[in-house]
């Protein structure tokens, strides 16, 4: 016999507005457009999905991945989205980490970044929209034109892949950090760099 104490606490544990149906194979990232209005959903099918936050609808599919995608962000002003995966990229010697800028309206890819060496796991805007950087397991983080798609900055120092970059909200400074993961004894190092000039400001 179930009591209205186990109803009560059953509610509290399924209290989700809508479930996001989409996809094969597993969600790996997601993310919300800087305004609240839209979630952008990464799975490991390749494919990118737009969906209203309200809602729960799909309202677009970014097609051009080929392997699973694990990195995932909104330019500030939600106009654009960046991801990036698993796909071999021939400019790069067909090294996997595969980066795309998209339109987030229209879903259309805008251009490809120059100078991509491989290997890249996680994406993020600078506050204005201007700069994208990436966090790669060659042990590099970098720096892109994310109007031209040129290489400006590459730092250069970690031990170890990096899975994290990010800008700090003036956009002066980019943090990145790795690690080899929860089996790795080794401590994680996290750097804090001149986003303008590549220097270190600070080691963790």
């Amino acid at each position: 016999m179930r009591s209205f104490e186990w109803f009560y606490l059953d509610r509290l544990c399924h209290r989700d507005l809508f479930t996001l149906k989409g996809g094969s194979n597993g969600v790996s990232r997601v993310t919300y457009s800087p305004d609240g209005k839209r979630l952008a959903t990464a799975s490991r099918d390749g494919m990118v999905r737009l969906w209203d936050a309200m809602t729960g609808q799909e309202t677009l599919t970014l097609k051009g991945h080929t392997n699973g995608v694990f990195g995932l962000a909104f330019s500030p002003d939600g106009k654009r989205l960046a991801s990036v995966s698993a796909d071999p990229d021939p400019r790069n010697g067909n090294k996997w980490g595969h980066v795309k800028i998209w339109d987030a309206s229209n879903g259309k890819e805008e251009l490809p970044l120059k100078g991509l060496t491989g290997g890249y796991y996680r994406v993020a805007f600078n506050p204005d929209g201007t700069r994208l950087a990436t966090a790669s397991y060659d042990r590099t983080a970098g720096v892109w034109d994310a109007i031209t798609g040129q290489e400006l900055l590459i730092f250069k120092g970690h031990t170890d892949p990096l899975y994290w970059a990010a800008f700090s909200p003036d956009g002066k400074s980019l943090a990145s950090a790795g690690g080899y993961g929860n089996a790795d004894p080794r401590p994680r190092e996290l750097k804090v760099w001149d986003a303008t000039t590549g220097h270190v400001i600070s080691v963790q």
